[in-house]
């Protein structure tokens, strides 16, 4: 039986590895900067396009976060037995 999605998401979190956990608060902050981003187009009188616009770090904050928690989310279903350590210098 397939889990729900917050029940993967919980699984996921339970069994994160270290560098998993800085790779889950950088992509989760990139994600709030770029909400936090959205909400100040939605008050201010820029126009959505041109160079003094509120898009790009909007979509830069939306899109590498969401690639940041991919990633951290994705590296956890790989096996790195015997193949890597954290932190790098132990």
């Amino acid at each position: 039986m397939a889990l729900s999605p917050v029940d993967e998401v919980r699984r996921a979190w339970s069994s994160r590895r270290p560098y998993q956990t800085v790779s889950w608060a950088i992509g989760a902050g990139l994600i709030v900067g770029g909400l936090v981003h959205l909400a100040v187009f939605a008050f201010d009188t820029r126009p959505w396009a041109g160079p003094l616009s509120w898009r790009k770090p909007a979509t830069f904050g939306l899109s590498f976060g969401l690639t940041t928690l991919t990633l951290a989310w994705i590296s956890g279903l790989c096996s790195t037995a015997g193949c890597s350590r954290w932190p790098p210098w132990r």
